[in-house]
Formats: structure tokens, C-alpha cells, sequence
């Protein structure tokens, strides 16, 4: 309620539930009564990870009338939707970059809808976010994805210890070329000879220590290698660890 600023004197009822996910604990907080409903999402250090408000009116459905564009200012929905993602991103680390609404003209949109990427450091990630804004500047709905809920360990240093002509160099020895006979671009009939690039597998550099990392055998390892398949190394690893073949 403090990092939302939350005025919750006009519900009656409130319930809280924790859910234990995979990675960590959720708490699903609910305020309702005759004015609607708040629900929001947090973890257990407060992060927001996701906020939805209800009104009566929104609950009973549109009601009859024209079709019509959203009302309301687009510049001033998008300063609501940077001071509400001020109040629940982490400055520290969290940050994003504000593009133009995706629906602002979209008939009967229910509001402006901000999504996009959560930078870390100020660098691209996987965590993603999307915000609805009211004509009014009343948030309606918000999510986000948050790194405790979706990899194990903290975030890395944004300084990398290896630059990009490094890591280059490394990857260029993962892609052999081989020779191979094919038609030109075009209306040629004529083949012609070229090295074509044969990758088998997708590498990276882990920018912090310079290894290369085949991520393709990583993603085989964890799904075992494929239905119906078998790997001596996993079995015997299996063995050792007291599981049983099934």
C-alpha cells in the first residue's frame, strides 16, 4: 500500500493468499466491495508484479452507444504510466523506455497500453511488462515479469570483463563453413560453388568470464536429450545420485 500510495477506505473486505511458485512466493492481496475491486500481485520483498482495479460499471460489461476512441490525452496517459512505473520498478537496477501507446487508435479500447521490455543496468533483458492507462489517468492494469520469479541468483554486473571484439573472436571458431553447390538468387540456372556456414549447435560468450558456452548442449542436458533418448553421462549421474531408471 505504500509503494502504491493506496487509498483502500472505500472496500470493505480484504484477503490475502500466498502461493508458492517455483522460484518463489507470491502474495495475492484483494480489496472489494460496492466501489470494486483491487487486486495486486507482490512478492515477498513488496515488488508489484502485477495490479488490476475493477469498477462496477467495468464488471457489468459496455454498455449500448456508438463505437469511439479513448478520450484522454495520450501525453498525459504516458506520464501516468511513468510515474506509476516509478512507484514499483527498483531504481537501482530497473528501468524502461517508454514507447507510444499501442492502441490509442483502436475503437473501444478500455485505455491506453503501454508494453515493452524492463531494461537492467540499462540493458535489454528478458523481463517484459505491459500498463493500461484510463483516459483519465487512472491505472487500470499492470504486469510485469521480475527476475526472482524467473531464474535462479541475483542480476550480474552490467560491466562485462570480456569486450565484443573478444567475444567475436571465440564465436568465429564455432561456425565451420563447407562447401556446397547451389543456385544463384534470381532466374540463374547455373549453380555455383560456396561455403555455406554449418551450424549444429548456438553458442554464446558469457560476458563475465569469457567462456563459450554451447547453449544448445545446455538445452539438450535439461530436456534430457529428447524423448526416448539416452545419455550415458545423465545415467550415470543418475546412478550415482541413488534415482532409479524410471
Amino acid at each position: 500500500k505504500t509503494t502504491l500510495g493506496l487509498d483502500t477506505d472505500g472496500y470493505e473486505t480484504f484477503q490475502g493468499d500466498c502461493y508458492e511458485q517455483e522460484l518463489a512466493s507470491v502474495w495475492t492481496l484483494r480489496w472489494s466491495g460496492s466501489a470494486g475491486s483491487l487486486t495486486v500481485e507482490a512478492l515477498e520483498d513488496g515488488t508489484v508484479v502485477s495490479y488490476r482495479l475493477t469498477e462496477p460499471e467495468a464488471a457489468e460489461g459496455i454498455g449500448g452507444g456508438l463505437p469511439s476512441f479513448p478520450q484522454g490525452d495520450p501525453e498525459a496517459a504516458a506520464a501516468a504510466a511513468e510515474a506509476f512505473l516509478d512507484r514499483v520498478l527498483d531504481p537501482a537496477v530497473e528501468s524502461v523506455r517508454l514507447e507510444a501507446p499501442e492502441n490509442a487508435d483502436r475503437l473501444d479500447s478500455a485505455g491506453y497500453l503501454f508494453t515493452g521490455v524492463i531494461r537492467l543496468h540499462d540493458l535489454p533483458s528478458p523481463l517484459s511488462y505491459s500498463l493500461t492507462v484510463r483516459p483519465d489517468g487512472e491505472i487500470l492494469r499492470f504486469r510485469r515479469d521480475a527476475a526472482a520469479t524467473s531464474w535462479l541468483g541475483g542480476i550480474p554486473d552490467a560491466a562485462p570483463a570480456v569486450d565484443a571484439s573478444e567475444a567475436a573472436l571465440r564465436l568465429r571458431e564455432t561456425c565451420p563453413l563447407r562447401l556446397e553447390y547451389v543456385l544463384p538468387e534470381g532466374e540463374g540456372t547455373e549453380a555455383v560453388l560456396r561455403y555455406l556456414p554449418d551450424r549444429v549447435s548456438e553458442f554464446y560468450v558469457d560476458a563475465q568470464t569469457g567462456e563459450l558456452v554451447d547453449l544448445s548442449a545446455l538445452e539438450n542436458a535439461m530436456y534430457g536429450g529428447g524423448a526416448g533418448s539416452s545419455n550415458a553421462a545423465g545415467d550415470a549421474a543418475a546412478a550415482e545420485s541413488g534415482l532409479s531408471e524410471a
